[in-house]
């Protein structure tokens, strides 16, 4: 931290490991008040200890749990509301949600208060048996963009945008046009946020 001294941290709701068991992935909490009173004492700690922003971002699940508390984003509604923390919206990431469990992403961003959202993340993904994949292997997705652009329109708070890859690296033009589209659609929501003021 102190070597690269980072404007802001990021990292991601969600588990990695439960008592000695390594997922491999990130896996969904629990969406309940337990759950919510432990990441506001830690998110607290971590901010204070570090003493820089920390940005939580929505995960890709590979299931869905049942019978919760909160939805995912009532609990990060909340998360911000009892810490302050802000939030990396992975577009990607919500998109490929409402795909694999068939939900509304306008309702879904409708709860997440507006400035709470500080930085966005695109990739592209793939499809394995039926269900698809947060990747990062791919283009964007046609109609993924369509969500970008709704949260583009929706937050003003929007800092970051990064495009995601980690393979297929011979097919690094896609990512190129992914970066281009994306800053495309930023500014000219800027701009016309200006323009409207």
């Amino acid at each position: 931290m102190d070597i690269f001294d980072p404007a802001m941290v990021s990292d991601h709701i969600g588990i990695t490991r439960y008592k000695t068991y390594d997922t491999g992935i990130a896996c969904p909490v629990s969406y309940n008040s337990e759950t919510l009173n432990i990441f506001e004492a830690n998110i607290k700690t971590f901010q204070r200890v570090i003493g820089k922003p920390l940005l939580l971002e929505n995960i890709s699940s590979p299931l869905k749990l049942l019978n919760e508390e909160f939805s995912e984003a009532e609990f990060i509604a909340k998360l911000y509301q009892v810490t302050g923390v802000s939030i990396l919206l992975d577009v990607t990431n919500l998109y490929i949600n409402s795909k694999n469990y068939n939900f509304d992403c306008r309702e879904w961003l409708g709860k997440i208060p507006i400035p709470s959202v500080r930085q966005l993340h695109l990739a592209g993904g793939n499809e394995v048996d039926g269900k698809l994949r947060d990747s990062h292997c791919c283009a964007v997705a046609e109609d993924n963009w369509d969500i970008y652009k709704m949260a583009v329109n929706l937050f003003s708070n929007i800092e970051f945008v990064i495009v995601e890859r980690d393979s297929r690296y011979e097919k690094f033009y896609e990512s190129m046009s992914d970066v281009l589209t994306a800053r495309d659609i930023l500014l000219k929501q800027k701009y016309f946020a200006q323009v409207s003021k």
